[in-house]
């Protein structure tokens, strides 16, 4: 026989009704499970009015069927109790056999209240994000497929995938504690901004899915999306509270009630969110079929690029830099090519596509870094004269903060390498936006550390003469455009010289990129400009064809530098070109 402790400790209580006369009989615990004192009465009758009305008909039919068929019965109601607590009950019955006396339907009333809460915990740990509490892509899919199950013409939608952009470089560059913080705050805002049958969901990492109920103003609420991110976040970095100014990319897909399944929508919404991307970040972009054309080369071209680096398709090129007043080689530039299996070689320009993705961009520039260091050193374990190369650093790697400066300093001590062997050079594009202050930062650490920056393509109208200090760049590269129209064009000309003294006033030597033609040689020798770089003087090349270059260079180089600086006639310049073009120095 059951105890009054056991039944106290499980929670349990026995229970007996005779049939006959619908009388009740109450073991203490099930006075303790329905909070009422052990004086009050219990009828049948009571006992039902204790649940709402549609749980009342269930329980009856449950002990109706049981006492007209004999079998036995299990059922789980909900129970609310005087104080509002509402509380999970499991009736178990069966026929007691009687042996011809009084028939009676026996069981017991067990609190199943806590495993009922296990179970809601266990299910939204399952349907929910644990960092946010938004849905994840299990409820989402869910979510979506009733919809679309329902058949329902008024189920329209807006089914919107929304990215934070750079956020990894802010994760990396404050911690993973400021990175949370972020996700949730942009989960709060979320659902401020969404109406109550919308729903809001995290797929992971910085990725977020909002249901919108209804299709109308599409363009109107993803523009209003993008608003409630206008003012700061401040999140905790390092024990200090920051402030961020955060934008978010998002791709949105239009159902006005057609049977399209939860993994069609997210595909489409993720290619529109591919195609705000490429349009610059912090911009919305609504799915049109055409946009699935496009988008599917750029992600063959991407899964492409990951495939190749896996196979070592990737190798760097050498472009050398030349001393305009010595004619000496000052060193080179790291330049990154693809043997591709079936198009050849390839320049980043056939696949710049792909280096808009934050993190394969990272990744090439760091295999470019460390390809180009290693190069190094093997030259000066052969004793071949390289001072230095010069590599190009992306906007992503700058903006991953201390980790770029943790990589050359690893870099140059795996290689053995001094600090001023490596020079950094930097688009105008990475001194925009929020992050300035972060590159500035790492430029900083570097320069501290003995690394030179180079400020690449001056001139193409981002930068400004702040800039140029603010950034502690040591280097200015004139941009190839410029150069190229030095012959026929006074303006270039005027740019040009205005950008070679104005290094010269700042102390930084300055290099022209893109020298192609003895004219533009000469008119850059005159201007009194550092250095020079081009198809002029050598193609980029593999690094096993430095040493040949530099002993050609060494036989010829200082008489083409000697002679534009002497103003000799083009055509005889020309001449001394031709004769020696089997050197190698033709432009390709």
């Amino acid at each position: 026989m059951m105890t009054d402790q056991t039944e106290r400790l499980g929670l349990i209580g026995r229970w007996s009704l005779d049939i006959d006369t619908m009388a009740l009989t109450w073991s203490d615990g099930v006075y303790r499970i329905f909070n009422v004192a052990l004086v009050e009465p219990i009828t049948f009758e009571r006992v039902i009015a204790c649940y709402s009305g549609l749980l009342q008909a269930q329980l009856k039919k449950a002990i109706v069927e049981a006492i007209s068929s004999g079998q036995p019965f299990d059922l789980t109601l909900t129970f609310r109790l005087p104080s509002g607590t509402n509380r999970w009950q499991r009736w178990i019955g069966e026929i007691e056999p009687s042996g011809g006396g009084t028939r009676y339907l026996v069981g017991v009333l067990i609190d199943v209240t806590a495993e009922k809460q296990a179970e809601a915990h266990l299910l939204h740990l399952a349907t929910h994000d644990p960092l946010t509490g938004l849905a994840n892509r299990r409820l989402l899919t869910e979510t979506l497929q009733n919809r679309v199950d329902s058949g329902k013409r008024s189920n329209s939608m807006i089914v919107v995938m929304l990215d934070i952009d750079y956020f990894k470089p802010i994760n990396d560059l404050y911690g993973h504690t400021a990175g949370d913080t972020l996700l949730v705050e942009v989960a709060r805002r979320l659902q401020v901004f969404v109406r109550p049958d919308d729903l809001v969901g995290r797929l992971g990492g910085d990725e977020f899915v909002l249901v919108l109920d209804g299709a109308a103003d599409a363009k109107g609420r993803l523009d209003g999306i993008l608003r409630i991110f206008d003012d700061e976040i401040r999140v905790l970095a390092a024990d200090q509270v920051i402030s961020l100014t955060i934008s978010v990319s998002v791709g949105a897909v239009v159902s006005r009630g057609e049977c399209i399944s939860p993994d069609t929508m997210f595909r489409r919404a993720d290619i529109a969110l591919y195609e705000a991307k490429a349009r610059g970040r912090g911009q919305a972009c609504v799915f049109k079929r055409s946009l699935g054309v496009e988008t599917e080369r750029r992600v063959n071209l991407l899964e492409e690029v990951r495939l190749g680096l896996r196979r070592d398709e990737f190798d760097v090129y050498y472009q050398p830099i030349i001393d305009l007043r010595t004619s000496e080689v000052r060193g080179f530039e790291a330049l990154v090519r693809w043997q591709h299996p079936t198009r050849g070689l390839l320049t980043p320009a056939a696949f710049s596509a792909a280096l808009e993705d934050h993190a394969l961009s990272a990744k090439i520039g760091a295999f470019v870094l460390d390809r180009s260091l290693g190069q190094l050193r093997q030259w000066t374990n052969q004793s071949i004269p390289v001072l230095c190369v010069n590599v190009n650093i992306s906007r992503s790697q700058l903006q991953s903060g201390d980790e770029l400066s943790r990589q050359v300093v690893a870099l140059l001590k795996k290689y053995d390498l001094s600090p001023d062997r490596l020079k950094l050079e930097i688009l105008e594009s990475a001194f925009l936006g929020d992050r300035a202050d972060a590159v500035a930062d790492v430029l900083r650490q570097l320069r501290q550390f003995g690394v030179i920056s180079a400020l690449d393509d001056f001139g193409t109208g981002y930068a400004s003469l702040t800039h140029l200090k603010t950034f502690d760049v040591g280097r200015i590269k004139i941009d190839r455009s410029f150069i190229s129209g030095l012959e026929e064009q006074q303006s270039n000309r005027v740019i040009t010289q205005a950008i070679i003294d104005l290094g010269a006033n700042l102390g930084m030597r300055v290099v022209a990129e893109g020298v192609e033609t003895l004219e533009q040689l000469k008119v850059l020798v005159a201007g009194n400009c550092d250095c020079g770089q081009g198809y002029l003087f050598s193609r980029p090349m593999p690094g096993g064809e430095v040493p040949g270059f530099l002993a050609r260079w060494r036989h010829y180089g200082h008489r083409m530098l000697l002679n534009a600086g002497s103003g000799m006639p083009e055509v005889r310049l020309a001449k001394e070109y031709d004769r020696h073009r089997h050197l190698g120095f033709e432009k390709t």
